[in-house]
């Protein structure tokens, strides 16, 4: 008959958690920067440059896209060199220039007849760096077209054309190439990063350039003054203190060999000079005086030159001010202005369209009813209940009447060129009047957009990339960009720990109930100046608990069961049964539970009588026979046991001779 004398059965249920990993085609996704002309009567595209861009934690976008007079959605192909395909992705074109505001003028902006843009696009051909591309146009019905902001689709054509990616084969008259040495007059001869917040590769860059100014100009310091003069015009105007927190501003110095620009002596009665400046500026663009602007080759050249001293992808706005006195300026991929008294303010407006994406907000007092899309955020038909109710206090009258000066944010009537119809959130902003505030929804509306180029967290310490393991404690932090208004909070497999709201956790294996588990960070911003769109980023660790006690248990093991680690810990009977936490967690018993125990059960069925068992998972059982309890051995078939959380069981053969059996249980 069998002899067994063992505790009471014992089960422990542990939580296993199955990791699936999802393999898939690695694909070769590279970043490409086309610089591009259009021609408005034929729909022809001339593809000016192109570059792979280097790989970079660099949000990028189209510059330009956002305050387009108008986007032509394509439909980019990638092929080799046999016209294979490689790849297809869609984009946007943005064209034309809006006009400097003036009050009493109906030109507000146009599409002219020669175009140059910049478009960065991705390709995800499978291992393959593509030769040419086939652009082609995408009806606005389309899918793709609908999500976007698309206006006079229908009068622009778009020929399908199939460019070369060839350096060789590119214009050549406007390839964007400038040496990395000084060049001699005319042209850029050096570049200063004049405001310096952190990487580029995690801030709005702004890129600088002048036109109009001889070498005694910038050598003098005028230049580098009237670069300033712009730039505190948008520090005057909020949010842009804010934003200047996490925007890098870089200038680049050039020469003409004439100051001024074209036509700023002109007048409807007179022809005007003509100057010779190296990016070409001129008034009078399109027969309209106050629309300066750079021609396309001079768009080409201040391209090259962010190209050069900042980096191809690595600026998101050009601003070029020229060196006249004369009232002037345009908004389109650059932002122009001039240094008239008002030049500066113009820049600031002109950004809000290209930036920001907002429409403008003046009105022509002709009596006209507006018709038209109202994609942009500050502007919208519905005058009882605009998009920005958010930010409208309760019993405002909508539509809105009242004080010219108001700041109360309504529904006013007028706005987008047109005096009813559409409706503005305040009666007075910088999207109406250049040189005023900008109201609330375009303050919001400008950070949305900058937290589209900036994230909020610039760097993680340790790396993400892998686990993080610990063997005492360590310390995991989050360097932030130089906001104010940013707060933590932190999560340990998923539980909120309240206490803890720095940038940096400090946390030891004591603290960690398993031997891998998640550790989360949330970054937050807040700001009065946002009430929708608040951005908030998870950064995440996967940390390994390697801490173990001098007799080997790991501390998660402990941690789980809230026993405290000490240099006794391992010796130290926490349930009080006998057995040390290190026997208990050798058995894989609960050291708090004096009912948690390892046991083998016996169960007799008519003659059959099976030997029945609990294994846990993470430990390896064999199962012992003896007749004398001196020396044992493995009974056939059970020698290695693998932990399952199931039951196990063996069947005793009939024998007159008194058997013993045991359980040994061990860690792999």
């Amino acid at each position: 008959m069998a002899n067994i004398k063992i505790k009471k059965n014992y089960l422990l249920t542990l939580t296993v958690t199955l990791l699936l990993s999802t393999f898939s085609l690695l694909k070769a996704e590279t970043e490409w920067q086309l610089t591009m002309g259009y021609t408005k009567s034929t729909g022809m595209l001339e593809l000016v440059n192109a570059q792979q861009l280097e790989p970079s934690a660099k949000k990028r976008s189209s510059p330009g896209v956002n305050g387009a007079m108008s986007l032509l959605p394509v439909e980019i192909t990638w092929l080799d060199e046999g016209n294979k395909v490689l790849a297809t992705s869609g984009t946007v074109i943005p064209l034309g220039l809006r006009v400097s505001p003036q009050e009493g003028s109906t030109e507000h902006g146009l599409i002219p007849e020669q175009n140059l843009f910049v478009l960065r696009v991705k390709c995800s051909a499978e291992k393959q760096i593509p030769s040419q591309i086939k652009i082609e146009k995408i009806v606005a019905k389309n899918a793709l077209a609908g999500r976007m902001k698309i206006t006079q689709v229908e009068t622009l054509p778009l020929t399908a054309t199939t460019l070369s990616l060839n350096p060789k084969t590119l214009k050549s008259a406007n390839k964007a190439s400038v040496p990395q040495s000084a060049a001699a007059a005319p042209g850029p001869t050096g570049a200063t990063k004049i405001q310096d917040t952190g990487a580029d590769d995690n801030r709005l860059v702004i890129v600088f350039v002048g036109d109009g100014y001889l070498e005694e100009d910038i050598t003098s310091g005028k230049y580098a003054a009237d670069v300033q003069k712009t730039i505190n015009a948008f520090k005057l105007i909020a949010p842009w203190p804010e934003m200047m927190k996490t925007t890098n501003i870089y200038s680049i110095d050039t020469v003409s060999n004439e100051r001024g620009a074209d036509l700023q002596d002109k007048t409807f009665n007179t022809e005007g000079t003509y100057v010779d400046t190296y990016y070409n500026t001129s008034f009078w663009t399109s027969n309209i005086a106050r629309l300066l602007y750079a021609d396309s080759q001079g768009r080409s050249r201040a391209f090259a030159a962010a190209d050069a001293y900042v980096g191809a992808g690595n600026w998101d706005q050009i601003v070029m001010i020229v060196n006249s006195n004369t009232y002037g300026g345009a908004g389109g991929t650059i932002a122009v202005n001039s240094m008239d008294p008002s030049g500066p303010a113009v820049s600031v407006h002109e950004v809000g369209h290209s930036l920001a994406g907002l429409a403008d907000e003046y009105f022509y007092f002709q009596g006209n009813t507006f018709s038209g899309s109202t994609n942009e955020p500050n502007v919208d038909t519905n005058g009882a209940s605009p998009k920005w109710n958010h930010w409208i206090e309760a019993g405002t009258p909508l539509p809105t009447t009242g004080n010219s000066n108001t700041s109360l944010v309504g529904s006013w009537e007028g706005a987008k060129y047109a005096d009813f119809g559409v409706y503005r959130p305040r009666n007075l902003c910088g999207m109406r009047a250049t040189g005023t505030q900008f109201c609330p929804i375009c303050r919001e509306a400008h950070l949305k957009k900058m937290f589209t180029h900036v994230s909020l967290v610039d760097s993680a310490s340790p790396l993400t990339s892998g686990n993080v393991e610990v063997t005492n404690s360590t310390s995991l932090s989050v360097d932030a960009v130089p906001l104010d208004g940013i707060s933590y909070q932190w999560y340990v497999d998923g539980v909120l720990l309240a206490d803890e709201t720095s940038a940096t956790l400090t946390i030891s294996t004591a603290q960690l109930a398993k031997a891998t588990q998640p550790i989360k960070v949330e970054t937050n911003y807040a700001s009065s100046m946002m009430r929708q769109g608040q951005p908030s980023e998870s950064t995440t660790w996967t940390v390994e608990n390697k801490g173990v006690t001098a007799k080997g248990i790991p501390h998660w093991w402990l941690a789980a069961r809230d026993i405290d680690i000490n240099s006794d810990t391992d010796d130290e009977d926490s349930d009080n049964d006998g057995k040390t936490n290190a026997q208990e967690y050798e058995a894989g018993t609960d050291p708090t539970d004096k009912e948690s125990v390892l046991a083998v059960q016996a169960v007799t069925a008519g003659a059959v009588t099976n030997l029945k068992w609990k294994t846990v998972s993470g430990r390896n059982y064999r199962l012992e026979q003896s007749t004398n309890l001196t020396l044992w051995t493995p009974v056939t078939g059970q020698t290695l046991i693998i932990g399952d959380d199931s039951e196990h069981s063996h069947t005793m053969p009939t024998t007159s001779e008194q058997t013993f059996y045991r359980l040994v249980v061990w860690t792999p």
